[in-house]
Order: C-alpha cells, then structure tokens, then sequence
C-alpha cells in the first residue's frame, strides 16, 4: 500500500510529459496561427476542423481505454508496449501537420484534417496507457500525488521550450520562409519527444495487476457513470482544459493584434510555464492543507481573478505580465491535482462496482481532454470571426482587437468559476480513499481463501 518511487523512475515518469508539451504546446500555441497565417486557411474552417477532429478523436479514446485495459501482460508489463509502438509514427505525423502541401485549398483542407486527425489519434495510443501507469507503479496515494508532480514539471519544461524557442527558431531555420520554419522546427522538437518516450518506455516499472481481464463492453459504462469521483473529474477537466487551450492558441493573437506587440508572445508563454513548473513545489505541501477538491475549487477562482485582471489591465505591459504569472499559478493549483486523483477513482470504481479498469477511467478523462480541444479550437474560429479578423490581413480592425480583449478575458471567467462547479460534488477524502483500499485488500484476501 505504501510502495515508494524512486527519484530516476520519476525522472523517466516525467518525460511522458516532455514529449508530450512538445507537441501539444506546439499544436495549441501555433497550430491554429500557421494554419491561418502561413497555411491561408480561414479561420473559421480551422476551428470547424478542430472540432470535428477532437469529436471523433474523443470517440476513440475510451475505445483505446479498453483495447489496452484488455490487453495481455508482456515482459514489459501491460501498458507501456504501446508507447514504444507509436513513438515513431507521432513523430511523422507530427511534422507533416506542420508541412505545407503543394496543392489548392481543398487539397490543404483535407491535409489539415488527415494529419491533425493522425497526430491526435496517435496521441491517444500514446497517452492512455501513460496516464495509467500512476496507477499502477504504485497504490499510494501521496507517491502518487508526487509522480503527478513530477509529471507536470515535464509537462512545463516541454511547454517552456516551445514557447520560448518556436520564434526564434522559426526564423533561424526559415531565414524568411515561415513554411519552412515551422516544418524543421517541427522535426527538431519530433526528435526529442521520440528520444523521452523512450526514455519513459526503458525507465518505469508497472508493479501492480492490470485491469481484469475478462472486461465487457458493457462494463466500460458502469465504472464511469457509476463513480461519482470520476464524473465530476471528467467534467472539471473538459472546463478546464477548454479555458487553457483557448488562452494558448489566443496568445500569440492577443499579442500581435490586441497589444501589437508580437514579440511578447514567447515572452508570455514562457513566463505561464517557467511560474507553473517553479510553483509545483508548493503541490504537496497545499494539497496536505487543502485536500485535493480544495486545490481545484482554488484553482477555478484563480482562472476567474486572471481574466478580471485581462480586463482591468487592458494594453498595460507590466499588467500583462501579472496575468502570466497568475496563469502559470492557474495550471499548477488544476493539472497536478485532476492528473494525480485520477488513480484514487479508479480505485473507488473498484470498490464501488467490483470492476477494475484504469484504461478506462484515465481515457474518459483524455476524451474530455479531446472535446476541449475540439471545443476550445472552435471557439477561436468563431469569436475570431465575429470579431472580423481576416487570415493573412497585414492590417485587422480596431473591432477584431477588441473582439481579441474581450474573447480572450470571459472565457477563463466563465471556465474556471464552472470548472470549480464541476468539483464540489466531490468528496472522496483522504480518510476515505485509505480506508477504501484496506477495504479492496480486504476483499482480495477473502477471494484467494476461498481459492485455496
């Protein structure tokens, strides 16, 4: 119950998430931009695209939970094959996202889709069965809160390179051409993130049983709809990572059109991500005080207060930067806790229904993870287009500007105070997540006596 991780197993733990930011940071900060502004798309056609993708890729998600919660044990336990099995193919598909195809609008369209979709879909192949390992590398649920922790200090050093070096690295590699920019800096960044799969792959242990085996279909719904904890995370991850991928792919707008000041964009992705990762460090320790559900209704007040700040700040640089910083606060009081309680509702579904199933759980929460991207890209093309911005324009309107300002501050309002909402159901305490696992060993003993 009390089974500890050591420091280089957390090491490999948190390049999952180093991967992982190097290329959702990269899509979510400057996917919808080089679609629109190099790509010549429209932007309301990216955010359809968007949406559509992240709906179907939602679809999958729970389907992968199954396939490999069904799967069968192999000398490299039973989740982490998968992530050796599609390093390689994301990193292929990521580049050509980022590679502009010499053909007509449609032919760009459908590439959009094919490749984005591809990217996505392998992401899911990758990333189930990586959030699963929490569960089992170890059943205690403070070592667990710790290997979240260290699973968004890579999470944040992913981030924090790509913000910080994308621009300049799309100048250096393009020397004028942003197509070219953009498609070798995508092939610098897909070579480190398959080099920490890798690493992941060769670094971490499953020590616990995996699901059961003899998982049915029908049984994938009841250790959803059946776990309160699970649903209300589900719910509060959908909000919360709606709010986040919107502000990452506003940035670089809100920077260039509303403040005019494009050279502020690496400026303040890095300052969000070098004030999450530095700030971890106040997880355990607040988490203690808190508890888990007091960390996310926390964090929901602190979306809330930064998007006032947006509003009140306006063109103040110095305020600007404020934001950044209660941005960064935002993502280290939400991630570290969602990611982290998963694993303690995998074990109350467990205990409530009798049906173990981690895949399961975890990829309920990845395809609320998917609809908020869908959602979240769908709502830039829309309030982008309401505000009549125009793909490629050297010069927008005064309107798209103030469209930018106002878009950009009411959806972290709106999504952090319902994402704290989405928490208050749930109570699943310390206390009683301990005394639900002496309850499961409990029932384990009982059934190997009557084995025997």
């Amino acid at each position: 119950m009390h089974q500890k991780i050591g420091f280089r197993e957390k090491l490999a733990y948190s390049m999952g998430d180093v991967s992982a930011n190097l290329l959702a940071t990269f899509i979510a900060s400057y996917a919808f931009w080089f679609y629109t502004e190099v790509d010549g798309i429209n932007a309301l056609a990216v955010g359809t695209m968007t949406l559509v993708a992240n709906i179907w890729d939602a679809i999958n998600d729970p389907i992968m939970g199954f396939i490999v919660d069904k799967g069968k044990p192999t000398k490299h336990g039973t989740y982490r094959p998968w992530i050796r099995r599609a390093a390689i193919p994301i990193a292929v598909f990521f580049i050509l996202q980022f590679t502009v195809p010499d053909m007509g609008m449609t032919g760009k369209l459908i590439w959009m889709y094919v490749t984005y979709i591809g990217t996505d879909m392998l992401f899911t192949v990758i990333n189930v069965p990586y959030g699963v390992l929490n569960n089992v590398m170890t059943a205690d649920m403070d070592e667990r809160t710790v290997l979240s922790t260290f699973r968004n200090i890579g999470s944040n050093i992913g981030s924090l390179l790509v913000t910080y070096a994308t621009i300049p690295l799309v100048a250096f590699f393009g020397n004028g051409n942003d197509a070219a920019g953009y498609q070798r800096t995508a092939i610098l960044f897909a070579i480190i993130s398959t080099a920490a799969l890798f690493w992941l792959f060769y670094g971490v242990k499953e020590r616990l049983e995996p699901a059961k085996p003899d998982l049915k279909v029908r049984e994938v719904y009841k250790t959803i709809f059946n776990n309160k904890p699970a649903l209300c995370l589900v719910i509060s991850m959908f909000l919360f990572n709606t709010t986040v991928n919107f502000k990452f792919a506003y940035n670089i707008y809100y920077c260039s059109i509303y403040m005019e000041r494009s050279d502020l964009t690496g400026i303040i992705g890095s300052l969000v991500f070098f004030v999450a990762m530095i700030s971890l460090v106040i997880v355990p320790k607040m988490t203690e005080i808190l508890g888990k559900r007091g960390m996310l209704l926390l964090g929901g007040g602190v979306y809330a207060l930064t998007g006032v700040v947006f509003l009140v700040g306006q063109k103040n640089v110095l305020m600007l930067y404020v934001t950044a910083v209660m941005f960064g606060l935002c993502l280290t009081l939400s991630f570290p806790i969602l990611w982290g309680t998963i694993p303690d509702a995998v074990e109350y579904g467990e205990w409530k229904t009798g049906i173990r199933a981690p895949g399961v759980v975890y990829s309920a929460c990845t395809c609320a993870n998917k609809l908020a991207q869908g959602v979240s890209g769908w709502l830039v093309g829309v309030t982008l287009t309401i505000a009549g911005y125009s793909a490629g324009a050297a010069v927008q309107t005064s309107g798209a500007a103030t469209g930018i300002y106002w878009s950009n501050a009411l959806v972290l309002i709106i999504g952090g105070l319902s994402g704290a909402a989405a928490v208050i159901p749930y109570k699943l305490n310390k206390k009683t997540y301990d005394r639900i696992l002496v309850e499961l060993e409990e029932r384990k003993a009982g059934r190997e006596k009557n084995e025997v």
